[in-house]
């Protein structure tokens, strides 16, 4: 025989010496009163003690996220208060409780009825009936729900199989329930699903144990009205939505379980999910719903098929039965564009060519989107010519937009019905920008087939246009003489006006030479090429001519090639006092061309570094003239300038060569009066052929102590080391 730990539970219960049975030994253990005597206990409330205890308790297990100890810890409380007969302070502990308990997801069923019951009272007792009636509900239906897709992917367009399972936990002594509708509500581009209760559904097949049912239900397109927003995703109260309606029996006897069976055809791509599934009873005196959100939803590992022998189990090879993707339809439309070049250049006209060709075997209606995203400031504007019709991009619902910092033109252009095999051909323009960009066109084909119109298909190509220069100019400007003779210093109109006189300061030629460099990859036609004044010059008249023996109209240039174009350049001053500078801002057009037969002429305009002419500084300007009659003799001619208004001095010399003799003052010097200018020739005979001499000839500015450059005109050319001519 055992003691228990009950008859020592209190102080009045310790056994005495004369109460201990005599199977008990006490010689080496005292009586447990004398051995440890209990201290005095001072008289408390029990049940306030136990309020405080579980209350402290709740909220140390709340601080280290232990819910569900706090909810057995409230389920504690809440008892209290009944015991207590304290209904009011029950009823406002279970209800938040019953409303958010854990246990329900974690399938603890029996301790679920246990809160249910225990609510049940407080609210039969405080007159609570809202409460009352959804808990009594909980209590008699015990209905729960599973959700499965019949794969984890599908097409747009294809028939997905779906299966809900409702199942009654309910007591075999209860009486069957029989709901008015289940509605499934879905995140993503799915619509939701209503089953209607219908009494003379039959099921398909039946269990062998005669507990589960397969009803397989066709859904058909509805309108219906959401009542709560919460139940179906993107949806307002109360407002019409389109749904997909199926009947099913659904009266649910204790122990039963019904299968509902259905097809789904998903009309655009993404994912989709089962967020919710609601049950709802309609009765004259109340309407009662039930919704099973996404996290009570339980989990369906198996899909129910009917078999030889009845039903039976498939197991679904995805972890999350509710969730499926939708892959877009494979598209037969196909989308071509033949005239796409493989660079395009700035300025230039661009017209695509997109051929539209129906592969499917049944017509389709046809609608073009089209997108120029780029990353520069602007964006070209887009038009269009549909078999024939110009289509401007302001009449085609354009969208100008934004998309994560990069401007964006968007573009609807309908096409029309295609039948089968048939190619509809569109022409895009758009004109280039005068700076070098860089843009992706997107052309996407949305269509359905006249066969099936709810379903939106969609071809996408996505293109690259790179829009670079087609040219590199690079431009050197070379001094020339001008043969009018300068107007006198000493013969000078003071009284005469700029108006009267016009310009009558110093002249001066220049030669401008622009070497066009092609980059483009395949040939182009140069029409023209132009200089043009972009700002007229406050103190100076000028004239622009094509120098003799320039290359003049149309001109092929092949990628990488140079070609060079001169320009002959006369400014001239207004007066002869001015012997300021003479800034020119000047471009170069050129006017040019692809060299297949239907390229539009295209005009490219390249600026041209500031020129600036010097005017009051004086100069050396060396020509050069071959006499082939006496021998190989050459004429070497140097222009020595004084634009000043001072008299210079000049002292001039030219070395001895074995390149060459010469004729000539070996040293000389030169006085020049204000606006002069003097030739000195020199007659050189070449010892050498078929290279280059490079006569040394100086001038020293006296006045200013300072060494002339010598400017190599006509014959000649000149680098760091002198001019040089060319001997055969």
């Amino acid at each position: 025989m055992t003691a228990r730990f009950e008859d020592f539970s209190t102080r009045d219960s310790l056994p005495s010496a004369s109460t201990i049975p005599s199977i008990y030994d006490t010689y080496l253990c005292m009586e447990l009163s004398s051995r440890s005597p209990l201290p005095e206990i001072e008289s408390e409330d029990s049940y306030e003690t136990r309020l405080r205890t579980l209350q402290s308790s709740a909220g140390y297990f709340l601080k280290q996220d232990r819910i569900r100890a706090v909810e057995r810890l409230q389920f504690e409380t809440a008892r209290v208060f009944m015991q207590e007969k304290q209904w009011g302070n029950a009823l406002r502990v279970m209800r938040p409780l019953w409303q958010t308990l854990s246990w329900r997801q974690a399938g603890w069923w029996y301790l679920v009825e246990e809160v249910d019951w225990a609510l049940r009272e407080c609210a039969r007792m405080v007159g609570d009936v809202d409460t009352l009636i959804a808990v009594e509900w909980e209590l008699l239906s015990k209905l729960s729900a599973t959700f499965a897709f019949g794969s984890s992917k599908t097409f747009v367009g294809e028939k997905m199989s779906s299966q809900l399972v409702i199942s009654s936990r309910a007591h075999k002594s209860s009486m069957p329930i029989t709901l008015t509708s289940i509605q499934i509500a879905y995140q993503g581009k799915l619509k939701s699903v209503k089953v209607q209760h219908d009494p003379e559904a039959t099921a398909e097949a039946t269990s062998q144990d005669r507990l589960v049912l397969l009803y397989n239900s066709s859904l058909r397109q509805t309108t219906t009205t959401i009542a709560d927003e919460t139940a179906f995703s993107k949806s307002e109260n109360n407002l019409p939505t389109q749904s997909l309606l199926g009947l099913c029996n659904l009266t649910f006897a204790p122990g039963i379980t019904k299968v509902v069976s259905f097809d789904i055809v998903p009309r655009e791509s993404g994912d989709i999910e089962a967020i919710s599934v609601t049950l709802c009873v309609e009765e004259p005196d109340f309407d009662f719903e039930i919704i099973i959100a996404h996290s009570d939803l339980l989990r369906q590992e198996d899909l129910w098929f009917q078999s030889k022998v009845g039903l039976s189990r498939k197991a679904l090879g995805n972890e999350n039965s509710g969730v499926v993707r939708i892959l877009p339809k494979a598209s037969k439309m196909r989308i071509e564009l033949p005239s796409l070049k493989s660079s395009y250049f700035t300025d230039e006209l661009v017209v695509l060519d997109v051929h539209v060709i129906n592969e499917e075997k049944t017509e389709a209606d046809v609608s073009l989107e089209v997108r120029l995203l780029g990353n520069s400031e602007t964006i070209p504007d887009i038009s269009f010519t549909l078999e024939g019709t110009l289509s401007e991009g302001t009449t085609q619902n354009v969208f100008n937009q934004c998309v994560r910092n990069h401007p964006e033109k968007h573009y609807s252009v309908p096409t029309g019905q295609l039948a089968p095999a048939e190619i509809r051909k569109i022409k895009i323009s758009l004109q280039a920008e005068s700076e070098e960009a860089g843009y992706i066109l997107e052309i996407k084909a949305l269509y359905h087939l006249l066969s099936d119109l709810d379903t939106i298909i969609t071809k996408t190509v996505e293109v690259e246009l790179a829009f670079a220069r087609p040219f590199e100019v690079n431009y050197s400007l070379v001094p020339r003489i001008h043969h009018t003779p300068w107007p006198s210093y000493f013969n000078m109109d003071d009284n005469a006006s700029k108006e009267d006189m016009g310009a009558s300061g110093l002249c001066q030629n220049w030669s401008l030479t622009a070497k066009i460099a092609s980059f483009g990859t395949e040939a182009i036609i140069i029409e023209n090429v132009r200089l043009r004044m972009l700002s007229e010059p406050d103190d100076a008249t000028y004239r622009i001519l094509p120098s003799v023996g320039s290359v003049l109209g149309e001109a092929v240039i092949m990628p990488a090639e140079l070609q060079r174009r001169i320009f002959d350049l006369e400014v001239q001053k207004y007066t002869l006092e001015d012997g300021h500078p003479t800034a020119l801002n000047l471009q170069i057009e050129i006017q040019w061309r692809r060299e297949s037969p239907l390229s539009s002429s295209t005009t490219s305009c390249i600026a041209v570094p500031e020129l600036v002419i010097p005017f009051g500084e004086p100069r050396v300007l060396a020509v050069a003239k071959n006499e082939q009659q006496k021998n190989g003799l050459i004429h070497l001619d140097y222009t020595i300038e004084n634009p000043s208004m001072y008299v210079l001095s000049f002292d001039l010399s030219m070395e001895t060569s074995e390149q060459f003799a010469f004729s000539g003052a070996k040293t000389t010097s030169l006085q020049l009066v204000p606006l002069a200018r003097h030739t000195v020739r020199y007659s050189l005979l070449p010892l050498v052929t078929g290279g280059w001499i490079n006569p040394q000839f100086r001038a020293i500015d006296l006045h200013f102590n300072k060494r002339l450059k010598i400017h190599a005109t006509e014959g000649l050319r000149s680098d760091a080391k002198g001019t040089f001519i060319w001997i055969d």
